[in-house]
């Protein structure tokens, strides 16, 4: 997802169940990846609203946010099993759990 001048992404590390939310600077010739959140199992979908990405943990079976403009971007959890998916208006994309 590409937001502002930064390229968003998801890497999944070593055995596929360890992913992080990681960014580049697409005005940059050599850009640095910089980690901007992890902790996640295995991410499956991820859409954008404004600032916000929603990302689906499909191991855990929820659905998580990340205000991405933030100063420290933190994890929010949306949705999982026991719950409906709160976030929005103007979102895009699909969630599979």
């Amino acid at each position: 997802a590409v937001i502002g001048n930064d390229l968003f992404f998801v890497s999944e590390v070593g055995n596929l169940s360890d992913s992080t939310l990681k960014k580049i600077d697409l005005t940059l010739t050599n850009p640095p990846v910089t980690t901007v959140i992890d902790g996640f199992e295995i991410i499956e979908d991820v859409a954008v609203a404004g600032n916000v990405i929603y990302m689906s943990d499909v191991d855990n079976t929820k659905v998580y946010s990340v205000d991405v403009s933030a100063s420290t971007p933190v994890l929010t959890l949306v949705s999982d099993a026991s719950n409906s998916i709160n976030c929005s208006s103007g979102i895009t994309g699909k969630f599979t759990m």
